[in-house]
This record gives C-alpha cells, sequence and structure tokens, in this order.
C-alpha cells in the first residue's frame, strides 16, 4: 500500500460515547421516546407506536425501560426472517419487517444525532495522532462523531474508493484515511446504479430512511410532501436509500464495495505498528472483524507482532468483562501497561 499509516486507531461505541452519545443499551431504552427528536412531530409519533407494537408482539415487552432486548438480538431476528422470506409471527411479513428495520435505525440516527456534543478529550486525541503519526482510522461506529471532530481541525474524512461527495468543494483540506465498516449516517445509496454518496453537513437521516409505503403496510396514511428525497447525481433515481450494516449476528453486507472496504482495511492493519482500540468492547456479534483482526496480527511472514493498546473506561482494580475479552484474543500480546482504564484522559497523560 502507498504510504502507509503506522497506527491505527478502532473505534467503537464507547469512543462516541466521549461526545455525549448514549451506549448501546441507553438506545434501547430511548426507542419509544420522540418527544425532543427532530423531525415531523407526526411521523415521529407513528414510528413510537409500530416500534412499541413490534418490541410487544415479538419480545413481549411494553415499556423499552423494563428491559428491552439488546439491539443484537432485534435486528437478528429481523434480518434471519428477511433473508429467509419468513414471517416473524403471524403479524409480521417480511415485508413489514424491512420497513420496522428502517424505522428502527431511523430512531436510532434522531437518537444519536440529538445528543451530540463537541468532546474535549476526542479533539485532543485526534490533534496528538495527527500531529505525532501517520495514522488511519477504522471505526465500527455508523455515527459521525470522528468526521465532525476532524472538520473542527480543518481535516476531513478520506472513505477511501467509491464513496462520492455530493459536495466537492467541502472537502479541499488534508484529509485521513477513515475505514467505516459498518457504513456511516451520511452516506446514501442508489439501489439503481449502485453509487454511494456522502456528505457531512446533511442531515441524510431526516431524507432516505422512510417511505410513504411502509407506513401504508400498517395501515397508517401520511402525507408524501412530508417526505424529503434526495436524487441520486449519477442516474437521477428520486429517492437514494441507506448503506450501513446493522447489529446483527446475520450482517448483509450487501455490495462489493464492503468486500473491498473490508481487505483493504485487513492490508491496513498487516502494515500497521500499532493498534489503539479506543472504546471498542470486541462484542461477540462482530465475529468477522474479530476473524480479520486476528488474520492481520497473524500474517504470513511477519517479522514481530503490532504492539496493541487498549483504552476503555474500567476499574483497574479488578478485570473487566471488556478487558478479559481482550485478554483472551490477544494474550500475551496485550501487556498490562498497554491498557489504559482510564479512557481517551489517562492515555494522553502517559503518551504526549
Amino acid at each position: 500500500m502507498e504510504d502507509k499509516p503506522q497506527t491505527v486507531y478502532i473505534l467503537g461505541a464507547g469512543f462516541s460515547c466521549n461526545a455525549a452519545l448514549p451506549s448501546q443499551a441507553e438506545i434501547t431504552s430511548r426507542l419509544l421516546c420522540h418527544q425532543e427528536l427532530g423531525g415531523p412531530r407526526e411521523i415521529n409519533e407513528i414510528i413510537t407506536l409500530l416500534i412499541g407494537r413490534f418490541l410487544e408482539e415479538v419480545f413481549h415487552i411494553w415499556d423499552a425501560d423494563e428491559g428491552c432486548p439488546s439491539l443484537e438480538d432485534i435486528y437478528t431476528c429481523i434480518d434471519l426472517s428477511i433473508q429467509g422470506g419468513h414471517f416473524l409471527g403471524p403479524s409480521y411479513t417480511p415485508k413489514k419487517l424491512q420497513a420496522i428495520r428502517r424505522f428502527i435505525t431511523h430512531r436510532i440516527f434522531q437518537i444519536i444525532e440529538q445528543h451530540y456534543q463537541p468532546s474535549v478529550d476526542i479533539k485532543a486525541l485526534l490533534e496528538y495522532g495527527v500531529n505525532n503519526d501517520k495514522c488511519a482510522f477504522i471505526t465500527l461506529n455508523w455515527d459521525t462523531v470522528l468526521e465532525k471532530h476532524l472538520a473542527d481541525l480543518g481535516l476531513a474524512a478520506d472513505y477511501r474508493y467509491d464513496v462520492w461527495p455530493l459536495n466537492t468543494e467541502l472537502y479541499s483540506c488534508r484529509s485521513i484515511p477513515v475505514y467505516k465498516l459498518h457504513g456511516s449516517s451520511n452516506w446514501a445509496y442508489c439501489d439503481n446504479c449502485k453509487y454511494i454518496f456522502h456528505d457531512y453537513g446533511m442531515r441524510f437521516h431526516e431524507h432516505i430512511f422512510l417511505f410513504p409505503y411502509d407506513f401504508a403496510l400498517f395501515d397508517h396514511a401520511v402525507d408524501p410532501h412530508i417526505f424529503q428525497s434526495v436524487s441520486c447525481p449519477h442516474c437521477h433515481i428520486d429517492h437514494l436509500s441507506t448503506h450501513i450494516v446493522t447489529f446483527s449476528y446475520r450482517k448483509n453486507f450487501r455490495t462489493t464495495y464492503f468486500g473491498r472496504l473490508w481487505h483493504d482495511s485487513e492490508l491496513l492493519l498487516q502494515n500497521a505498528q500499532h493498534w489503539i482500540f479506543i472504546g471498542y468492547s470486541l462484542p461477540m456479534a462482530d465475529y468477522q472483524f474479530k476473524h480479520l483482526l486476528k488474520s492481520a496480527e497473524l500474517q504470513l511472514g511477519r517479522q514481530s507482532l503490532p504492539k496493541i493498546s487498549l483504552v476503555t473506561k474500567s476499574d483497574a482494580r479488578c478485570l473487566s468483562p471488556v478487558v478479559a475479552r481482550y485478554a483472551a484474543f490477544f494474550g500475551s500480546n496485550l501487556l498490562p501497561e498497554n491498557i489504559y482504564h482510564g479512557g481517551i484522559k489517562e492515555y494522553l497523560l502517559k503518551n504526549r
């Protein structure tokens, strides 16, 4: 690879929590709360009603605060049924499940957009990283916390390869390689010509996730003029869709773009000397990524293993579940002195 980064930052949901975004567990408890969310109130109320009805009829949950299933469980049940062409109970056909999937994803994006706040710690980390290393970022997050903080430093995310900006005037500054292995909330996908587009300023979740016919499946007639659409700049169809991979044990990498992105992410890791995991819990549902990590770590002919650093929030006096998973996965290649229990602040304090 040309101009190989020596340091790769691998980001998970905990990284975005530094910018006040809720954790996955917190998101599930907020799926049925819409009072403070952006977008049309009428649409938000219907989406809350339909998600609530789905959780009640499928998981027997009537109150999200009373023990909502994990996002992995929700999406896995939906995705397995859709991919198999099966109902999920007598009420939810594959078409209805696709609609529910879009409603839940739309609601998650509303939640993370509502809670975002700039982070002094993230800004300090990025200033340190881009000024001291030839670095790149791999993120499993949908949100644009990284991109927003890069923009504040006069930097742009280079998504690599075939992700086209909708407004090229905004991307004349220095760029940093960013590999978003599960897609991004600011990406739009054309189901016709298969192009992917991105834009930092546009709140795509308000434009491309919702379709009037999804609501009609549940006997809700909504004014089609409420929905704002984004036309494809390449083939000009009226409505772009999404390009993300959900929290699921049956992830659907539906285009060739993801295959290329994952392949090049593995090459990136193979050539890097230092892997820094920040706020990533190494969850079981990400078994494809865990395999990619192990494959890159043990590439044929490697003279030395990469240095592994773990930046997390945990009690250093006991072995947290996250640290235990890393210790079991990387063994002696993860040294105790390279585990930073105090998060980004501790990492910067000990390395600057």
